[in-house]
């Protein structure tokens, strides 16, 4: 199964293939992430420039019939987002607001009802790290926070490098 990459490049028309470029995404976007559920890329959140909008759009790729459909917003607006599926249900975790304050939501997102659920929040509020979804866990790793590791603007103060890692079981 390709991974989210190749469906966005194709779906970008970034690659010569056979079967023909993807049809563009409706909004272009920055700073978004995307997760591949049943086929389809999910995309969430993200945002224009100059005029930031859109930071809480859902739209998923169907290649099969090269279409975007737009689907229930996220709850919240968020940059540095990352998205993992795991079982039959996407994990967003969240980054930093427009406005910079860390977050430390994470959300459950079940493409088959189109419904978000909040689920426990992590431990520490960060920005700038990585994840990944291994054996049906979710790994936060790294990024930068505050001293302390609570709420607070993600720029513009005393921020760390952090070497968290953190675990959830779904």
């Amino acid at each position: 199964v390709p991974d989210a990459a190749f469906f966005l490049g194709l779906a970008a028309g970034a690659w010569d293939c056979p079967g023909g470029a993807g049809a563009p995404i409706p909004t272009p976007l920055t700073g978004h992430t995307s997760a591949v559920h049943a086929g389809k890329v999910y995309v969430f959140s993200g945002s224009t420039l100059p005029y930031p909008c859109c930071g809480d759009e859902v739209r998923a790729y169907d290649p099969v019939a090269n279409e975007w459909t737009p689907k229930r917003r996220m709850p919240e607006w968020s940059q540095g987002a990352t998205a993992h599926t795991i079982g039959d249900k996407i994990y967003v975790v969240m980054g930093n607001t427009p406005l910079r304050q860390l977050q430390n939501t994470l959300y459950e997102y079940d493409p088959a009802t189109v419904q978000w659920s909040t689920r426990p929040p992590r431990p520490t509020y960060r920005t700038s790290f990585v994840s990944a979804a291994v054996n049906g866990l979710l790994y936060v790793v790294g990024g930068m926070g505050l001293p302390g590791d609570g709420p607070g603007p993600a720029y513009g103060i005393s921020t760390e490098t952090k070497t968290h890692v953190e675990i959830y079981d779904p």
